[in-house]
């Protein structure tokens, strides 16, 4: 039991601070070491990693690429992102770890025994090596350190309005990645032909491109119109609604593209009542919890799957996925809907929230009495 809520506990924290796909990478080795010595089977291992990894990742700007994308679109900076998704994000992890001691219990106790077993004979789990880990450490607490302070330093150097929004966030990680490639200039040319999805930045590039499209033809302001019109009660009433429609989507579909699409709809919206910006953090959990409930939902999820066939040969079936999965997906987006409920949640810097009451589509929006006065 303890090394499962390490596990879970690890995975959670690695995805917050790096990004999930190298999160789920340093965590499966740990997985791999201790199963592979134990002789017990790693695949229940590498599912409550990816679930805890997935559900961590939406806590900060920094651990998935949609925590970023949302962030930068709706104009969160790193400390109203890290105030508004922590909270939501600590609670599901605190049950889905509930849910997988119950889900996996035999395999856990028959674990526990085992580890018992080997510890009575051994010393420890696997060899120990010693790493050089001050430089990269260094690195990743100068890069987390900027990033989680790129609010301030914007304002102290004067970048501010919307031409200068998030500056330091966006341009940190290539001026830090432009310093180790002149640090290591021997392996620049490596790093720029193969560690870079040059493939997966093309078609992000067309799926913004067809986005923008969409947004300038007015297909999105068409579809908030009829959001609006399908879900009555303002933006409260759309949570669970546009929760669902991520999760699902976020489910079948890789979440950061599903949420790049779903994007513009919720621009128009925040665009006619800054009271629909509580639909950006809806957005955010439906697709990283919805991530959860297929093996296609996330990047991680295929990263895991990819290095566990490749490591012993092993596979995930579908329905195994799906079983778990669906149960922690639901489960963490029904907690996300009751918590931007009843919880307040950051707004924008630059949107302040006016009461408004919201008539049919929002072209005009009407202020409340309350507010007239």
């Amino acid at each position: 039991m303890t090394f499962t809520v390490i596990l879970c506990s690890l995975s959670a924290l690695l995805s917050s601070v790096v990004d999930e796909v190298s999160s789920i990478v340093v965590v499966l080795a740990l997985v791999f070491q201790v199963c592979d010595t134990l002789k017990v089977r790693s695949s229940p291992f590498v599912l409550m990693a990816v679930l805890c990894t997935n559900i961590g990742s939406a806590a900060t700007m920094l651990g998935n690429p949609v925590g970023i994308f949302i962030g930068n679109k709706a104009g969160f900076n790193f400390s109203q992102f890290l105030s508004g998704a922590t909270p939501i994000s600590f609670v599901s992890l605190l049950v889905t770890l509930g849910i997988v001691l119950i889900w996996y219990r035999k395999t856990i106790h028959q674990m526990t025994l085992v580890m018992e077993e080997h510890r009575q004979v051994h010393h420890g789990l696997g060899p120990l090596i010693r790493i050089p880990y001050r430089r990269g450490l260094f690195v990743l607490v100068a890069t987390v350190l900027i990033i989680a302070f790129h609010h301030q330093i914007e304002n102290i150097l004067g970048l501010t309005g919307v031409e200068n929004k998030n500056a330091f966030l966006i341009i940190t990680p290539l001026v830090i990645a432009g310093l180790l490639m002149i640090y290591r200039p021997g392996r620049a040319r490596h790093y720029i032909e193969h560690d870079v999805e040059w493939w997966t930045l093309l078609f992000f590039m067309l799926l913004f491109a067809i986005a923008g499209g969409l947004e300038e033809q007015g297909i999105t302001q068409n579809l908030a119109d009829k959001l609006t019109g399908l879900v009555k009660g303002g933006p409260t009433a759309m949570v669970p609604f546009v929760l669902a429609i991520s999760a699902v989507g976020s489910a079948f579909v890789d979440n950061i593209v599903f949420v790049a699409a779903f994007t513009p709809v919720i621009q128009a919206l925040v665009e006619r009542s800054a009271e629909f910006s509580l639909l950006w953090w809806a957005l955010l959990f439906g697709a990283c919890f919805g991530g959860n409930i297929t093996a296609v939902g996330s990047t991680a999820n295929i990263v895991a799957l990819g290095l566990l066939e490749k490591r012993g040969h092993l596979h995930i079936a579908f329905f195994e996925w799906l079983k778990i999965g669906a149960v922690v997906g639901i489960v963490t987006c029904l907690i996300a809907w009751v918590m931007l409920t009843f919880v307040p949640m950051p707004h924008p810097a630059g949107h302040p929230v006016v009461e408004r009451e919201v008539i049919g589509p929002l072209h005009e929006p009407r202020l409340s009495p309350k507010t007239a006065q």
